[in-house]
């Protein structure tokens, strides 16, 4: 988990939930020098955004965002997305 960095909004008591939360896209970037910045804005609050940005060693910088208003299913919806642009950019020639 050491490659995930808190931006904001987030306190290390939520390090556990965010390992879990992201245990497949960490496993899938195991083998690659990566850097993942999450952040939470206006957490527990109507309108929260939280944004995770990938920056993967020869890939373009990826960035996915929520606005699904509980915690989990936010960090479980810029997981995905960012898992996803991974796969696609692995896939295409131009990464």
């Amino acid at each position: 988990m050491e490659r995930v960095t808190f931006a904001g909004g987030l306190a290390e008591a939520d390090r556990p939930e965010v390992e879990r939360t992201f245990r497949q896209l960490l496993n899938r970037l195991e083998d690659r020098s990566a850097e993942l910045e999450l952040s939470v804005k206006d957490r527990d609050q109507p309108g929260m955004k939280t944004t995770l940005e990938a920056k993967i060693h020869g890939l373009t910088r990826l960035v996915a965002t929520s606005s699904e208003a509980g915690f989990t299913d936010a960090l479980q919806d810029v997981s995905s997305d960012v898992l996803r642009q991974v796969n696609d950019r692995v896939r295409s020639p131009r990464g």
